[in-house]
């Protein structure tokens, strides 16, 4: 059992040495949702240093660099222009503290689905086209014989379409190679924050959407004589409950056949993380000693909303709702599926070859998903998919 958050990821990244790659991609939004090959104007791969990013040595030094490279732009001019890989270099350094300043969010998406990094995905493509090929093994006498070949997974017919997901700036490219370095790390914050908040809902969005079917739900247990004994039998059964679905692509296979089953995730609300963390750990319970064994589950993700929910923006209020208080959801990981095209990254008109322009550009990001195998039939209460609701019990 493992409790994810923002720090505890961090930490593991850092043990296990990740790196990454800031890239500038060449074209606008819409030619790189099309685009069937990827042009990069300039990228720069790093190593991450620190678990947390923001005032960390790290962040001071790039902020350093992005300084001085800014007031190198400064000193061009019509006669002696910014060249491309110059800017590129500079958008990369920009690219990094984004990508570094989310790292110190919470991405709940990659416990949850099946993250795929395809820069050549096309704009509709099926989910066959990102699981392993279905194949037969035959005896044969040796001779002339014709084997069963391996073969996509034929049923599995799902799209994944991508969209492009964008916000901007009212500033020019012009702009942000002169802004105040405040106001820019203002503007990469708010890009980490935009970007985390509205990756998470890809997930949220459709649990949140749908009333779950009484074969995909799991009532708060009664039969246990405290509170903690009652949220332990209703994690029990909840795990029984998602073990007696079947998974929508196969024939009869239930979700307890699949090696996922072994440590499902829980998707929870904060406030009931504690109550949730000491009865799956195990306890001692009842007036004699009384041992109650561990439950096996993966990983716990405590999230109640994302950074933004509730901020007013203009005359709006966003909406960015998590998992409410008294409710949960367990489900097998990597069932559903998120398919990245392009990360976020500044639109940079390949006419434009990243001259100064003054026309305003907008942050985007490419990215397809399909919670077709997760969701599976629960709203229309199937007894199909890979997630159940959960209702906790009332603390007395």
């Amino acid at each position: 059992m493992r409790i994810i958050n923002a720090a505890s990821v961090a930490e593991e990244r850092v043990k296990n040495g990740e790196c990454r790659v800031a890239k500038v991609y060449a074209g606008t939004a819409e030619e790189n949702l099309s685009a069937k090959s990827t042009e990069v104007y300039g990228k720069e791969q790093y190593k991450i240093g620190s678990a947390k990013w923001k005032n960390s040595a790290g962040y001071f030094a790039l902020w350093d660099e992005i300084g001085a490279m800014q007031y190198s732009l400064k000193q061009k001019n019509a006669a002696n222009p910014a060249t491309p890989t110059e800017l590129a270099a500079y958008y990369a350094k920009l690219f990094i503290d984004v990508q570094r300043q989310a790292d110190d969010l919470l991405d709940i998406t990659p416990f949850i689905a099946n993250i795929i990094k395809a820069e050549d995905a096309q704009e509709v493509s099926y989910v066959r086209n990102w699981l392993p090929f279905v194949g037969k093994e035959e005896v044969i006498s040796g001779t002339n014989d014709k084997v069963p070949l391996m073969d996509e997974a034929a049923a599995a017919t799902e799209q994944i379409v991508q969209k492009i997901r964008a916000f901007g700036w009212k500033a020019s490219v012009k702009y942000m190679a002169f802004a105040p370095i405040p106001v820019l790390q203002r503007v990469t914050e708010a890009a980490a924050r935009i970007s985390t908040d509205y990756r998470n809902a890809q997930m949220m969005d459709p649990i949140n959407a749908i009333s779950f079917g009484a074969k995909h739900k799991q009532a708060a247990d009664a039969t246990g004589t405290t509170f903690d004994l009652k949220m332990y039998n209703t994690i029990r059964k909840a795990r029984k409950t998602l073990g007696s679905l079947i998974h929508p692509m196969y024939t009869n296979r239930l979700v307890s056949s699949m090696a996922g089953f072994n440590a499902p995730g829980l998707l929870v609300h904060p406030n009931d993380l504690w109550d949730v963390q000491r009865v799956v750990s195990g306890f001692t319970a009842g007036g004699f000693v009384q041992n109650i064994a561990s439950l096996p589950i993966g990983n716990i993700i405590p999230y109640a909303c994302g950074i933004q929910h509730g901020e007013t923006y203009g005359e709006e209020t966003l909406s960015l709702p998590g998992v409410t208080a008294g409710k949960a959801y367990m489900f097998i990981p990597g069932q559903a599926m998120i398919v990245d095209k392009r990360d976020t990254t500044l639109e940079v008109g390949s006419g434009s070859v990243l001259e100064l322009s003054t026309e305003e550009r907008s942050w985007h990001r490419i990215s397809g998903d399909n919670t077709a195998y997760m969701i599976g039939g629960a709203e229309t209460n199937t007894g199909k998919g890979t997630i159940v609701e959960i209702t906790w019990p009332t603390d007395s």
